[in-house]
């Protein structure tokens, strides 16, 4: 069972996100999606939700978690967007030399 197992480690063990469950589902759907080669989503989540916190849920449902990885709500989508051209923004100040 998915809730045992996730109950076994405590709070202080997970990161800690600034993002929801639902934002947090999407952010990590689309990094497995991408970047595996054999991406099992229930898998993956559950080792998400074993390893992280979102900002409102210490210890977040795995059938809630699940089923907002593959249905991002309009706010989670622009949330994602926005976090992801944050960091390329961030990564090309790094990079490249201001002329």
């Amino acid at each position: 069972n998915a809730d045992s197992l996730i109950s076994q480690f405590s709070n202080s063990d997970k990161i800690n996100t600034k993002l929801s469950v639902a934002q947090l589902a999407f952010l990590f759907h689309l990094i497995g999606s991408n970047i595996s080669k054999d991406y099992n989503r229930s898998n993956f989540s559950k080792t998400i939700i074993r390893n992280f916190s979102s900002m409102n849920q210490p210890n977040i449902d795995f059938d809630s978690y699940y089923n907002k990885a593959l249905k991002p709500d309009e706010q989670s989508y622009a949330k994602i967007k926005d976090l992801f051209l944050d960091i390329i923004h961030k990564q090309m100040q790094t990079f490249i030399p201001k002329t």
